[in-house]
């Protein structure tokens, strides 16, 4: 699924740089800027966000006269539940992994290795502040930096083989999850929902 503009205060391994992410209580806004770490907390905040809503099927929602404003309001909910998502599932792939540097290993995970320069443009951070999270996983054995074949002054980052396998074991459990919980949803229903998540994403880029 697409992301959508989202990006929470958590941590970033004790420093409290304040580039790692916005602020604690900055809700996403339409038209916003999104970047990979805010989609990240987004799609994971959605699923939270939709099984709930499917316990209430059938009840009738009271919406205002400004659809604008009820899509904030559903956004900042997902905010929130995407907050408390990204921390259970960090803790699952590693109980010292800071929820901060989850975005990371999503990234990596749909890569054999990234340069920095890749990692610094999609999660829009400081070189330092990024630099301290990526040492943070690597020292728990999740990640590891390799000299980079096409330029000697440049380093790879990657997932080691323990990284990937935990990685993916969780996501395998939140898809698992999404199945069940979407159970009784018709499949074309959830793909609309997938489009208009994906609109939504390049409408605010």
């Amino acid at each position: 699924m697409a992301g959508s503009p989202l990006r929470p205060q958590l941590s970033d391994g004790g420093h409290g740089d304040s580039n790692a992410v916005g602020g604690p209580d900055v809700p996403p806004r339409i038209g916003g800027q999104p970047d990979a770490a805010r989609a990240c907390r987004y799609s994971v905040g959605a699923q939270s966000a939709m099984a709930d809503r499917i316990e209430g099927e059938g009840s009738t929602a009271t919406m205002g006269p400004d659809p604008i404003t009820d899509l904030e309001a559903e956004l900042v909910d997902i905010w929130r539940r995407g907050r408390i998502k990204i921390r259970e599932r960090a803790r699952a792939i590693h109980p010292k992994l800071d929820p901060v540097c989850y975005p990371i290993l999503v990234l990596l995970s749909r890569h054999d290795a990234l340069p920095m320069s890749d990692l610094l443009g999609e999660l829009a951070l400081e070189k330092s502040t990024l630099t301290r999270q990526i040492d943070s996983v690597v020292r728990l054995g999740l990640v590891e930096r390799h000299p980079d074949p096409d330029d000697a002054r440049a380093r790879l980052v990657a997932l080691t083989e323990s990284g990937r396998s935990r990685f993916n074991d969780v996501a395998l459990t939140a898809l698992a999850d999404w199945r069940d919980q979407l159970s009784r949803w018709d499949p074309e229903d959830v793909r609309q929902l997938a489009d208009l998540l994906r609109r939504l994403a390049e409408s605010t880029s």
